[in-house]
């Protein structure tokens, strides 16, 4: 397993959304949202996404009282450890050549401070810096 520094991950402006909204198969466009939990089979919404106060994306479970972040969310999904979601995430997020590339290293270094969004308005606005180390 190789080692990704999930610091460098999380300074990717939208980064948490764009992996709840992998993993969760839904297009966030408004927090806080209720959403039917991805861990057993629900009939009424019992699972939330929401900012907390520090601007950190977290869900709640809310039949087991679980609080989690991007990370957490995939290592329950799967039975991982966390060493393996930071892997599986940057994987599947298409996001290892970029990290070997070093892309996303300057990608933190141009991002001054964590974008905190609007609550009513998001947007991956990460996606033209990347593209445009792509081409």
């Amino acid at each position: 397993m190789r080692y990704i520094d999930f610091k460098i991950l999380l300074n990717i402006p939208l980064f948490e959304e764009s992996v709840f909204n992998h993993y969760l198969k839904i297009n966030i466009s408004y927090l806080p949202i209720k959403l039917q939990s991805p861990f057993y089979e629900d009939n009424n919404p019992s699972f939330s996404l929401f900012y907390h106060d520090d601007g950190k994306l977290l869900y709640k479970d809310f039949k087991h009282d679980w609080t989690g972040d991007c990370f957490n969310l995939v290592q329950r999904l799967y039975g991982i450890s966390f060493k393996e979601s930071i892997y599986k995430i940057a994987k599947d997020l298409h996001l290892l050549h970029l990290y070997d590339a070093g892309v996303l290293q300057d990608i933190g270094e141009h991002t001054a401070q964590r974008v905190v969004v609007n609550h009513t308005n998001v947007k991956p606005i990460y996606t033209y810096k990347i593209k445009q180390y792509t081409k």
